[in-house]
């Protein structure tokens, strides 16, 4: 039927002059928008091809402008339209009718989509879309309603009056030259000139740390906490009192160990330009503006903690602004650059300020794609670049030596899924070291994102936990209580004590009572016994214990023995001014000058050789052996009380830094503890508390002890430390013990127990037995742990000299060719231990090929090393192993040049072990408790003369 509404055109026409007024601005503005969007998505779809970031400062001053017009448009646009459609909705052309309500409806989208994006908040009226989802749909309406409007109007004016053609078509050559001009103000923006240092790259030496054009970058660009809080409050919270906030000269430990790096720098050379060795990392603020080109820091004696930029530490940009890593050197080994700034940033203005946010609120991408780059920000290699270190020439005026390095141990361990030496494996590993230490937690922070049950959203904690329980409080930065509570939260579950068996005669071959529980056979009053003490690194521990600042961190095993109330026995004790015990059972490095000198004050300059190192391993063990004596007097049960205690600086760096008489009142955190009763039930310690962190002279108390493991773990355990001391001991009758201790891990069912066994005969140069007992581990437990009965079994082949099967093992490993280890996500390709051996594998089996006509095999094999070593060397450059099968190589080829290059890195990266002796045998002389400790298979007294505590009277035992 039709419609019985007349179709009349209202007195004059549809678009009366003041109409025609109201569209010219209309098209004008529509013009405008439309020349500047083809800018930005020109832009854009050019990231989208290149994968580079192409958006700069000019980008942004267009983008401002596109929500300027956007705005602009946005009322005659709607009132246009409106006036337009009331005048015209009964018109007779029902095809322009109907194209026009098109074209309005698609302009209405527009600018509705566009206000959503932009997220408005006018007098805390806010409008905008949060979620990621309901953003990218809004978005591609926004870009798709435009197009729709362009059409629609074009049928709209063919199905009325004739177009002007020509006056289109010279407006957009008009416009496309617009936009050719836009880009080049946009390329000559992106290489405008910023100042340089004076010295060029060798300002930045000896750190490895460079900007992306050489040139420094502004304070401004640096420091923007202030501005950074506004959107991310809840990161900014957390990271206020993290260690990154006094990671600088607001840090006393920190500025007195640089200000004597400064020191000595200025007595060798005149200048301190080898404390920058620091900047890198913990500097980044005055070091990439140039701040140390000033005269006032060349001054060894100037106070930079009371500089301006002495407190700025690591800045949130100075972290986001990083865009590559060059290698897994560390030392700061990245590229940072100035990241482009949305307009009107720190302005004072609140309506340029109120401005600006509106613009990063309407363009989060490019801060997103600017501040955070996920290929650099959430890998490894990332946090790599600070916490790996090593020692350069120009530093200690010697040669290279290696420093701390997370890196490399989380990557060669069990628990990253890349290390295949490993003894325990992970169902999953950590691929990152932010899982760990950035877990999520609930927030409203603009970069939270969906991550958590029903969408929650979800931030990475900015905090950074560690093991740091002094930085916080030292440094004076908020709330350090939360911090340290923090820290005692997340170190619960790190390790695990077992006071596993007790000899008799107190000999370490004595009668053995393994696998004690709270209740153990009585002890005979005046006999000796010896206990053996166990500590485990647990999985969520991904690097040695405790890395980082091992020469300064405090950590020991505290045990006590008493009968009833009285204490017949004690290591670990703490006497004046809270020192703890030197002849204490301490986890850490012992680190020497090259005079002998213990490292006891956080002097880089003068690191030179450990005397010993008592890290354990991530998923490995650790055995120290107690020694005491039964009282005769003694009648009834027997308590052992052990734990493993923590402070983050020992009492002598910290009377270094706060005077002689200082008293160590840094807290305390016990992360593990185990109890046995000879003789008797279990009790509780005396003195127990509330679980946590304490502060001497309080005495520290234990969490709650976990569910014991079972037998078979405990043997595992047991067999793994019994082995370390071994391998320390070079043997000297250690190996049977570990071999007993993995055989009754076999024994219960275990393939562990038969790989342990397998390690200990290869390790103790019983090459047919480790054979066999890997053959036994596949034969009984097929399936289990493929990957590393194939690996040790390619180690066998190659001492058998069979390199033909030891190459297609390490073939094999390096492939991760095992589907359980696939499934469970492990890649061994990223462990250059097995890239080494594998190319080793290869030189040797060259050798062998001796006949004319072998040639060309023999070149074939010694290019696969070579190829081999290139790519162990992009994941270590500093192992000299590989360093030198390569140099090997290359001299059986005749690359003489290469070879030459490859046997100077093997010379830097090489102990020198010549000069290590001479510091070790001095500083074993100087410090006797230093030296017992460096004993590989030490036995320490449980009732020394002259320790802290009671005096044990007869029972006491003079010192070892």
């Amino acid at each position: 039927m039709a419609d019985p509404r007349p179709r009349l055109i209202p007195p004059g026409g549809v678009v009366t002059p003041r109409m025609r007024a109201l569209l010219l601005v209309t098209l004008v503005l529509f013009a405008l928008l439309t020349i500047n969007s083809i800018y930005l998505g020109g832009v854009t779809l050019t990231e989208w091809f290149t994968k580079e970031q192409r958006q700069n400062s000019f980008y942004l001053w267009m983008f401002l402008g596109h929500l300027v017009l956007g705005l602009a448009i946005t009322l005659p646009a709607i009132a246009f339209g409106a006036w337009h459609w009331k005048r015209s909705h009964h018109h007779p052309n029902r095809r322009a009718v109907r194209m026009g309500n098109v074209t309005f409806i698609a302009a209405i989208v527009t600018l509705v989509t566009g206000v959503l994006l932009t997220r408005v908040d006018v007098a805390g009226v806010v409008a905008e879309l949060r979620q990621p989802g309901a953003r990218t749909v809004a978005y591609w309406m926004h870009m798709a309603a435009p197009l729709v409007v362009v059409w629609g109007f074009v049928l709209h004016r063919l199905a009325g009056r004739r177009i002007r053609w020509r006056t289109g078509f010279a407006v957009v050559a008009a416009s496309l030259l617009m936009v050719v001009g836009f880009d080049g103000w946009h390329r000559f923006d992106a290489s405008r000139p910023r100042p340089s240092p004076k010295d060029g790259a060798a300002y930045y030496e000896p750190s490895l740390a460079r900007t992306a054009n050489g040139a420094f970058i502004p304070e401004s660009a640096l420091s923007q906490n202030d501005y950074c809080i506004s959107c991310h409050p809840d990161a900014y919270r957390s990271w206020a009192h993290s260690a990154h906030a006094a990671s600088s000269f607001n840090n006393p430990m920190y500025a007195f160990s640089v200000r004597e790096t400064r020191r000595r720098s200025f007595e060798r050379e005149g200048n301190v330009n080898d404390a920058r060795f620091c900047a890198g990392c913990h500097d980044p603020v005055p070091f990439f503006t140039g701040a140390f080109e000033d005269d006032r820091f060349d001054d060894p004696h100037y106070d930079v903690s009371k500089d301006p930029m002495g407190a700025a530490s690591i800045t949130c940009t100075a972290c986001h602004s990083i865009v590559a890593v060059n290698s897994t050197r560390g030392n700061a080994d990245y590229v940072i650059e100035e990241s482009p700034q949305y307009p009107f940033t720190g302005s004072e203005s609140p309506f340029l300020a109120w401005t600006n946010r509106q613009l990063v609120k309407a363009k989060p991408a490019f801060h997103k794609q600017t501040f955070l780059k996920p290929e650099v920000h959430r890998s490894a290699e990332f946090c790599s670049t600070c916490h790996k270190v090593f020692l350069p020439e120009a530093l200690n005026d010697y040669k290279w030596l290696p420093g701390q390095n997370h890196y490399d141990s989380w990557r060669l361990s069990n628990r990253s899924g890349h290390g295949v030496q490993g003894w325990y494996w992970p169902n999953e590993p950590a691929r990152n070291c932010n899982g760990c230490h950035m877990p999520e937690v609930a927030s409203v922070d603009m970069g939270a994102k969906p991550r958590g049950p029903d969408g929650e959203l979800r931030l990475r904690d900015h905090l950074f936990v560690g093991a740091n329980t002094a930085t916080a409080a030292l440094s004076g930065l908020p709330d350090p209580e939360g911090a340290r509570a923090a820290t005692e939260a997340f170190n619960r579950g790190v390790l695990r004590l077992d006071i596993f068996a007790l000899r008799t005669d107190g000999r370490a071959d004595g009668a053995l009572t393994p696998l004690l529980g709270d209740a153990a056979p009585a002890l005979v009053a005046g006999q000796r016994y010896l206990l053996e003490v166990i500590v485990r690194t647990l999985g969520s521990l991904g690097h040695e214990y405790t890395q980082g600042t091992v020469d300064s961190n405090e950590t020991w095993l505290d045990v006590t023995v008493r009968a009833g109330d009285r204490v017949i026995a004690r290591s670990g004790a703490m006497g004046e001014g809270n020192t703890v015990d030197p002849w204490s059972k301490f986890f850490n490095v012992y680190m020497l000058d090259r005079e002998g000198q213990r490292i006891d004050r956080r002097n880089p300059q003068d690191i030179f050789v450990p005397l010993y190192n008592q890290q354990i391993p991530p998923g490995a063990a650790d055995l120290t052996r107690y020694a005491f004596t039964v009282p005769t007097d003694v009648k009834g049960p027997i308590t052992v009380d052990a734990a493993v205690r923590y402070r983050k600086f020992d009492t002598t760096y910290m009377r270094y830094v706060y005077g002689a008489e200082y008293v160590n009142v840094l807290p305390v955190m016990t992360l593990a503890t185990d109890q046995v009763v000879f003789g008797g039930a279990a009790v509780s310690a005396a003195g127990s508390a509330a679980n946590g962190v304490l502060a001497p002279p309080a005495a520290p108390v234990a969490p709650a002890a976990p569910t014991a493991p079972p037998a078979w773990e405990r043997w595992l355990d047991a067999g793994i430390a019994h082995f370390r001391v071994a391998d320390r001991a070079a043997g000297k009758g250690q190996w049977a013990q570990a071999d007993q201790a993995f055989a009754e891990a076999a024994a219960a069912g275990r393939v562990e127990g038969w790989i342990g066994r397998a390690r200990v005969a290869l390790r103790d140069g019983r090459i047919d037995e480790a054979a066999t007992y890997l053959r036994t581990a596949a034969e009984k437990h097929p399936g289990q742990l493929p990957w590393s009965v194939a690996y040790w079994s390619a180690v066998i082949d190659m001492q058998n000299g069979q390199y033909d099967r030891a190459m297609d093992g390490f073939r094999a490993v390096s492939a991760t060719a095992f589907t359980e280890a696939h499934a469970r996500g492990f890649d061994f390709s990223r462990d250059d231990r097995v890239l080494t051996d594998w190319a080793s594998a290869c030189l040797e089996r060259a050798r062998q090929l001796r006949e004319p006509t072998d040639t060309e095999k023999r070149t074939a094999l010694f290019t696969e090393a070579i190829t081999l070593t290139d790519r162990a060397l992009l994941l270590d450059s500093q192992r000299f192993q590989t360093w030198y099968i390569r140099m090997q190589a290359l001299e059986a080829i005749g690359d003489a040049t290469r070879a030459a290059d490859a046997r100077a890195a093997y010379e830097r990266y090489r102990p020198d072990d010549n000069a290590r002796d001479r510091a070790v045998n001095a500083a074993r002389a100087r410090d006797a408790a230093a030296n017992h400790a460096a004993e590989p298979a030490a036995v320490y007294d449980l009732q020394r003369i002259g320790a802290p505590g009671p005096v044990f009277g007869t029972a006491a035992r003079s010192a070892p």
